[in-house]
């Protein structure tokens, strides 16, 4: 993922070849969709 975000301007997320998140890389990695389907993480809020 580092190399995605060094090298994006704008990204769009696949899962199961839907996307879920299009965006900036701030965007990205603040996304809570993203988390948790490529990092397993819930939001805590």
């Amino acid at each position: 993922m580092d190399a995605v975000f060094a090298l994006a301007d704008r990204i769009s997320v696949l899962v199961y070849g839907k996307i879920i998140a299009t965006g900036s890389v701030d965007e990205i990695r603040s996304n809570a969709d993203v988390k948790t389907a490529y990092l397993g993480e819930e939001d805590a809020a």
